[in-house]
């Protein structure tokens, strides 16, 4: 969620969509891979440890930790690709104004 409000925060400013994904996702990447880097060295131990329980703990830091792989590298790579094609859905155009010659000047400066 806060990659994609990322990418339509930049798309408000009026970035063009490329810059707007390289740049918010480069911004936002460390954030990413910290959070799933501290959540995995946090099962690290349960998937590779021995002893009382490990029957019932190691299978589900083993699939938690896939978990975290899967869900990172979808959110790196997926979701970049799914924000080109489902952005002109959910993104709103921009509509500029048409200025006429018969319309008055909006900044107030004499024509050519």
């Amino acid at each position: 969620m806060l990659l994609v409000d990322n990418y339509n925060g930049r798309l408000a400013q009026g970035q063009p969509l490329q810059q707007v994904l390289v740049e918010g996702s480069t911004e936002r990447l460390v954030a990413i891979l910290m959070t799933a880097f501290t959540s995995a060295l946090g099962m690290l131990p349960l998937a590779i440890g021995s002893g009382a329980g490990k029957e019932i703990l190691q299978p589900l830091a083993v699939v938690v930790l896939g978990g975290l792989f899967t869900s990172t590298a979808l959110t790196l790579i997926v979701l970049p690709a799914l924000y080109v094609q489902f952005s002109r859905f959910v993104v709103p155009q921009r509509s500029h104004p048409v200025v006429s010659e018969s319309s008055p000047n909006p900044l107030g400066v004499a024509g050519n």
